[in-house]
């Protein structure tokens, strides 16, 4: 169940045209945190959040990060809201400042290196 939420939820941002899906995928995000911390499966919601951060901190969906994310603290469940976890306050806390966001993979679009001249070649 919850793979199928962190997909939808990754689907709604990644085709959302400006923001219009954005609010829902937030809205998915935040049940998804109560409901892993009240099923004790809070790793699994910060592993989710991780990914989520990795994927859209930075690049062109920074927006939904920035917006609703950051703006709101939906942050890693740390020790004080779920006991199964080694998070602490401050880490969690400190999830949200440090942009240790490593770029998502270059799209598919990307030329690669040995064709990007070609049109040089017409010349």
């Amino acid at each position: 169940y919850q793979r199928r939420v962190h997909g939808v939820v990754q689907q709604l941002i990644r085709e959302s045209i400006a923001d219009q899906y954005y609010e829902k995928a937030f809205h998915c995000i935040q049940a998804l945190r109560q409901g892993c911390i009240q099923e004790e499966e809070s790793d699994k919601f910060n592993v989710f959040i991780k990914e989520l951060k990795r994927l859209f901190a930075t690049g062109r969906r920074q927006d939904f990060w920035n917006k609703y994310i950051k703006a709101n603290k939906i942050t890693l469940i740390n020790q004080d809201e779920s006991a199964e976890v080694e998070v602490t306050v401050s880490q969690a806390q400190m999830f949200l400042e440090i942009d240790d966001a490593t770029p998502a993979a270059p799209s598919s679009l990307a030329v690669p290196a040995d064709e990007e001249d070609l049109f040089a070649d017409i010349e």
